[in-house]
């Protein structure tokens, strides 16, 4: 019978077979939408990928910031959306999805850009 695979030995498998190239560009995309005990196991793997020739970009909601500050060798790049970016796709998804609706457009637009709640996200 199956079982499904337990993230150390998918882990495993994954280094191992990082060992048979000279170079490996990793992205892991979404740190904080893995559960603690994950973040942990990913951050112990990623800890041991390190010393290898392997290059990593991992994207993660600041509230991670201080276990990803702990990685040995880490440059830090906060991203966050500019308030034009923020209105300007707004703007654009009310347009093509909601095209009918005309006199509760302005509303709904202050109301998904207000800045204060928005907080570059």
């Amino acid at each position: 019978m199956n079982r499904p695979l337990e993230l150390s030995e998918i882990l495993e498998d994954i280094n191992s077979c990082f060992n048979e190239f000279s170079s490996v560009f990793v992205f892991l995309d979404g740190l904080d939408e893995c559960s603690n005990d994950q973040q942990n196991e990913i951050i112990e793997f990623i800890q041991k990928l390190r010393s290898s020739t392997i290059r990593l970009f991992l994207t993660s909601q600041p509230h991670l910031d201080t276990q990803v500050l702990e990685l040995e060798n880490v440059d830090p790049l906060n991203i966050s959306a500019r308030d034009e970016d923020i209105k300007l796709y707004v703007r654009q998804r009310i347009n093509t999805h909601r095209p009918k609706i005309t006199a509760d457009k302005d509303l709904i637009f202050a109301s998904l850009t207000n800045t204060e709640e928005a907080d570059g996200m």
